[in-house]
C-alpha cells in the first residue's frame, strides 16, 4: 500500500475509499461503503461533494473544510503554516477541492498532531463545563496520547515546542481534576506528576526561547510556575489525603503555600492571576485542615488499639493481682495460707465482709505427712480478711468452714479460686481427716496424756 491519501469517490455503486493504486496495472483498489468486497476499476472516478470539517487536498496543500457557502468553501492548511503560528487560510470553488480520508495518528506529523491535540482540548473543554467528567477525561487523554511521542524534525520550531508544552501541562491538570471529580484518585497523582515533571523542565531553562515564547503569549512566571504547579500539587495533596498519607499530603501543601506566598507578594504578578493564586490559596487551606483532623483522629484510633491490646493503667489497676504466700515457720500448727490481691472499692458492702474464726491449736504439732494433707486440703475454700484491710483474703479449714456457716456470710460463688472448671474430669477427694483417721486419733490421745500429765504435776 502506498502513502497516497485515501480519496473518498462517487462510484455507480455509492461511495467508496480508494484505497490503493496498483503500479502494476495501473488499477484502482476501491473499498466500497456497505460492502464487504471491493471494486477494483481502471477509471478514476470524481471525489465526493466536500462538507463542513472534510479533510481535502487542494492546490496549495492538504486542509480542513471550515465553512461552505454557495460554491466557495474555505479551507485552513494543516500540512504547512506561516511563522510564528500564522496559519493559512484559502478561499476556493467546492470543485478543486479532492475529499480525503483522516489521516491515523502515526501518519501525522508533529505540527499535525500539536493540532489535532489542540482540537481535542477544545472539545474537552466543553464537556468539562457542562460536567461530563468522563467525556472530558477521555478527551483529554486522548489530547495527551497524541503528543505524548512526538518526534521532533527540521520542521518542528519553537513555536511547536512551545504549544506542546503547554498543551500537555493545562491538559494533564485538567485530567487530575477529572479524576478527583470521578474518585479516580491513582490516575489524578499519575497525570498531576507528569504536569510538575513538566514544568519543572520549563522552570530550570526558564529565560530561555521556548519560555520567552510562551511569555510573549501572555503567560506569566505567575501563570506558569505559580497557577499550574499549585494546582498540580493541590491533585497531588488530594490524592495522598485520600489514601492516608496525611504527612506527605500536609508537606505537599507547604510547598504550594510557599509558591502561592511568593507570586503573590511580586508586583509585577497580574491581576488574573492574583484572582487564581488567592482561590488557590483558600483551596490549600481548606485541604490543609482536613488533613490534620484526620490526622487527629487516626491518631486517636491509634491510642484506642493500643489500649484495647496492651491494657491502659485504668484496667491494669483493675486486674486482680494472685500471689501465695506460706505461713509463717515460727508456728507449725498454724497451716499455710493462700493470699489473693485484689483492687476492690473501698466502699464494699457490709454484707460481703465475712470474717472468720480462728482454729484453735492443737495441743501437739501433728506430723509432717499430716501438715502436707492439711496444706492441700485448704486450697479449695477462700474466706476474706478482717475488717481492716479488705485486700486480703486468706483460706481457711473447710471443716472450720462448715462450722461458721450459720454465724457468718457465704463467700460468693463467683471467685474464680472456687471455680471447679479445672477439676471437673477430676475424681472427688477423701476428706483429709478420714485419710489420716489413725494419725489424728493417736494425736488426741497424745494431747490428753500430755495435759493431764501437766495438771498432776500443779497438784
Amino acid at each position: 500500500m502506498t502513502k497516497e491519501p485515501r480519496w473518498i469517490v462517487k462510484t455507480p455503486y455509492g461511495k467508496g475509499v480508494v484505497l490503493q493504486k496498483r503500479k502494476e496495472d495501473g488499477m484502482y483498489e476501491t473499498q466500497l461503503d456497505g460492502f464487504i468486497g471491493k471494486l477494483y476499476t481502471a477509471e478514476k472516478y470524481p471525489s465526493v461533494t466536500p462538507e463542513i470539517n472534510n479533510d481535502v487536498i487542494c492546490t496549495f496543500g492538504r486542509g480542513i473544510v471550515e465553512s461552505i457557502e454557495g460554491e466557495q468553501c474555505t479551507v485552513r492548511l494543516s500540512s504547512w503554516r506561516l511563522a510564528q503560528r500564522c496559519t493559512v487560510r484559502c478561499y476556493l470553488r467546492l470543485d478543486t477541492v479532492s475529499v480525503v480520508g483522516k489521516k491515523s495518528l502515526r501518519e501525522m506529523n508533529t505540527f499535525e498532531r500539536v493540532s489535532y491535540g489542540q482540537t481535542l482540548k477544545t472539545k474537552a473543554s466543553e464537556q468539562f463545563r457542562q460536567k461530563k467528567y468522563n467525556e472530558a477525561l477521555k478527551l483529554y487523554a486522548d489530547a495527551i496520547d497524541s503528543v505524548r511521542f512526538v518526534q521532533h524534525d527540521a520542521q518542528s520550531d519553537n513555536y511547536i515546542r512551545a504549544d506542546l508544552v503547554l498543551l500537555m501541562v493545562t491538559c494533564s491538570n485538567n485530567a487530575g481534576t477529572c479524576c478527583v471529580q470521578l474518585e479516580k484518585l491513582d490516575q489524578a497523582h499519575r497525570f498531576a506528576t507528569n504536569a510538575l515533571v513538566l514544568v519543572d523542565a520549563l522552570y530550570a531553562k526558564r529565560g530561555k526561547k521556548i519560555h520567552s515564547i510562551l511569555m510573549e503569549d501572555g503567560f506569566t512566571d505567575a501563570k506558569l510556575f505559580g497557577e499550574f504547579t499549585t494546582k498540580s500539587r493541590l491533585l497531588l495533596a488530594t490524592a495522598l489525603h485520600a489514601h492516608d498519607k496525611h504527612d506527605e499530603a500536609i508537606a505537599t501543601l507547604k510547598v504550594a503555600t510557599t509558591v502561592v506566598t511568593k507570586y503573590l507578594e511580586e508586583k509585577e504578578t497580574a491581576e488574573a492571576s492574583i484572582k487564581g493564586l488567592k482561590i488557590q490559596e483558600k483551596q490549600i487551606k481548606k485541604l490543609h485542615a482536613q488533613c490534620l483532623h484526620r490526622k487527629r483522629l487516626d491518631k486517636k484510633k491509634e491510642i484506642k488499639r493500643a489500649q484495647a491490646m496492651f491494657g491502659s493503667k485504668s484496667s491494669a489497676a483493675s486486674t486482680p493481682d494472685v500471689s501465695s504466700s506460706s505461713s509463717s515457720p515460727k508456728n507449725d500448727s498454724t497451716a499455710s495460707t493462700t493470699t489473693v490481691t485484689a483492687s476492690t472499692p473501698s466502699t464494699a458492702p457490709a454484707s460481703v465482709k465475712p470474717t472468720s474464726k480462728p482454729a484453735s491449736p492443737p495441743a501437739s504439732a501433728p506430723p509432717k505427712s499430716l501438715r502436707r494433707s492439711i496444706n492441700g486440703s485448704m486450697k479449695k475454700s477462700v474466706t476474706f480478711a478482717p475488717d481492716h484491710d479488705l485486700n486480703q483474703i486468706s483460706t481457711i479449714p473447710d471443716d472450720e468452714k462448715k462450722c461458721d456457716s450459720d454465724d457468718h456470710v457465704k463467700m460468693p460463688s463467683n471467685n474464680v479460686l472456687n471455680s471447679n472448671d479445672d477439676d471437673s474430669d477430676e475424681e472427688e477427694e477423701m476428706p483429709w481427716y478420714q485419710e489420716h483417721k489413725e494419725a489424728l486419733i493417736v494425736a488426741g490421745l497424745a494431747g490428753v496424756m500430755g495435759l493431764s500429765t501437766m495438771l498432776l504435776r500443779k497438784r
